[in-house]
């Protein structure tokens, strides 16, 4: 992994909802582990969130 990864998921590790992030290789970079009250609140943390961060390209959920 390298440095521009681990500083991504430092970002990512600090955002409100996101309780694990785990670097891994192959077809994702990493896996995200969140809570939330409802799927709608995930969906936010998605779009307003995770998508604004420099170097994610896609995700799935």
């Amino acid at each position: 992994m390298d440095a521009k990864q681990r500083d991504m998921a430092d970002e990512i590790s600090n955002l409100k909802g996101v309780y694990e992030v785990h670097l891994m290789s192959g077809e994702w970079d990493m896996i995200l582990k969140v809570r939330a009250s409802s799927m709608e609140k995930i969906g936010e943390l998605v779009i307003d969130n995770l998508r604004e961060i420099g170097g994610v390209e896609k995700g799935t959920t």
